[in-house]
């Protein structure tokens, strides 16, 4: 009898099995898939010896050295076994991926690592457009993000300092110079109380201003206290606005005001709007009796406003 405890191999790590009941005098399977020397063969439940008891050695079929009687049970076991004829070691591995990082443009800086690169990095999103970020030396070390037309006409960036700038702006939306975004800004503005065609207010004053602008749309916040005044005279208004409006004679740009002491014969419908492209005014149902502009004498001190306004370039 051959030996029945043969060890496990290490190399092995799956199997197939095949089990047949055998013909009269049968000596050779055929059908088989298997990696020679890694065949086990019982009959009967014991384990023949290979060479002696069979013969496998094409990968494909089984010679049996006696042959099988009737109904004989057979199985065939064959272990599949790694590849590890290509594959790198550890150290290998180690010495390869060392090799790569210094001779390419992107090395391994300790302790961490700092990507240099030596040209521009362009990502295409279409066939005619690109992106490109350029990192530069000057000023501490920035990245610069342009837009680039087909011909390499620079179109649109971002500069260092988050300025956006631009030469044809980005489409927002069908077609011509109205439906591009060419531009964000953000600041501050100082209101001052005038008088459109008399004298201006004058005396202790806190004013304060800010605005956004993005495209053409100006969005704009003041705050206006009035400490001590002399009312002056003619209509009231409110200059130092950050940007022309194309809207004149308060025909669009209105907005509500928020105010404390202001005559207590107009407080009914008061609101603030586009005077003319450079001035506010303050609209109100109870002057005169009527829809019109609000005059110097409704200030007193210890008026206070609020309002926030959106309006249109041209």
């Amino acid at each position: 009898m051959s030996y029945l405890g043969r060890g496990s191999n290490l190399t092995r790590k799956a199997q197939d099995k095949v089990s047949f009941l055998a013909t009269a005098g049968q000596t050779v399977r055929t059908g088989l898939s298997y990696v020679p020397t890694h065949v086990d063969v019982t009959v009967n439940g014991i384990t023949l010896t290979e060479i002696t008891d069979y013969t496998a050695t094409n990968g494909n079929s089984i010679t049996f050295s006696v042959a099988l009687a009737l109904n004989d049970e057979v199985t065939i076991v064959s272990s599949k076994t790694f590849d590890v004829a290509n594959h790198y070691t550890i150290s290998a591995a180690n010495a390869l991926l060392a090799a790569k990082a210094t001779n390419t443009a992107v090395a391994l800086k300790s302790p961490l690592a700092s990507p240099v690169f030596t040209g521009p990095l362009t990502s295409e999103s279409a066939a005619a457009t690109n992106i490109v970020a350029k990192s530069t030396n000057g000023n501490g070390g920035y990245m610069n993000f342009q837009g680039l037309a087909s011909n390499g006409t620079q179109t649109f960036g971002v500069n260092h300092n988050g300025t956006i700038f631009t030469t044809s702006g980005l489409a927002v939306g069908g077609v011509g110079a109205s439906n591009t975004l060419d531009d964000y800004e953000e600041g501050t503005w100082t209101p001052s109380f005038i008088s459109v065609n008399s004298t201006s207010p004058t005396g202790s004053f806190a004013h304060a201003g800010t605005y956004t602008k993005i495209g053409r749309a100006v969005t704009i916040c003041c705050y206006m206290q009035v400490n001590s005044v002399s009312v002056g005279g003619g209509t009231l208004a409110i200059a130092g606005m950050p940007f022309a409006s194309i809207d004149v004679n308060g025909k669009r740009g209105a907005c509500s005001l928020l105010a404390s002491t202001w005559d207590n014969a107009r407080t009914e419908h008061i609101g603030v709007g586009i005077y003319d492209s450079t001035r506010l005014g303050f609209l109100t149902s109870s002057h005169d009796a009527g829809w019109n502009w609000e005059q110097t004498g409704s200030l007193n001190a210890g008026t206070n406003m609020r309002f926030t306004m959106t309006y249109f370039t041209p």
